[in-house]
């Protein structure tokens, strides 16, 4: 599922306002800066890629909603899911020639 910079901010910002993941994330994903932002969304892409459904749940707000460029939209649990199957290399390179 694609998703933009928005998205990477919106989860940023709800970790950093006492977001239990917060507290386990690494120094540079807690502080409030660009740098921040960006470790969050490399951090994110890569537990996609390989799987970490346990780091993606945790960053994710229950309400959580995907929206993608063509407006169709998925919530946490659809994510979860996806992250899920990402963890299989054929998976993962299967949906890569999707985009």
């Amino acid at each position: 599922m694609k998703r933009t910079s928005l998205v990477a901010v919106l989860a940023f910002l709800g970790f950093v306002s006492g977001h239990s993941v917060a507290a386990q994330q690494p120094a540079a994903e807690t502080q409030k800066t660009t740098g921040a932002i960006i470790a969050v969304e490399h951090h994110w892409t890569q537990a996609e890629v390989h799987g970490d459904v346990a780091y993606i749940n945790r960053l994710l707000l229950r309400e959580y909603q995907s929206v993608n460029a063509d407006g169709s939209s998925h919530p946490k649990s659809a994510v979860l899911a996806d992250a899920r199957g990402m963890g299989s290399p054929t998976r993962w390179l299967a949906s890569s020639r999707r985009t």
